[in-house]
């Protein structure tokens, strides 16, 4: 965001493949930036299984996750604590 005057809009899956080039082979993934916000959405090859990174417009970071307590997503269906 700081490249691009506060925006996320520019995060595209293309941008983020060219930070983190393992990403191309790796599960699949979506990214929905906005202006203060993003979603990053990566969805286990062989399971239902999602986790995902959500940055909030107020800039809290949160890291869900499903189904809960299955697959490596704890009870608490966040998949980083704190």
């Amino acid at each position: 965001a700081i490249e691009n005057a506060g925006s996320y809009k520019p995060c595209t899956k293309a941008a983020v493949q060219k930070i983190e080039p393992t990403l191309n082979s790796g599960p699949t993934f979506t990214v929905k930036p906005a202006e203060k916000t993003y979603t990053i959405l990566v969805t286990a090859d062989t399971s239902a299984h999602h986790f995902e990174i959500k940055r909030l417009a107020t800039g809290v970071v949160e890291y869900p996750c499903s189904p809960k307590a299955k697959g490596g997503c704890p009870s608490s269906q966040s998949w980083i604590s704190g």
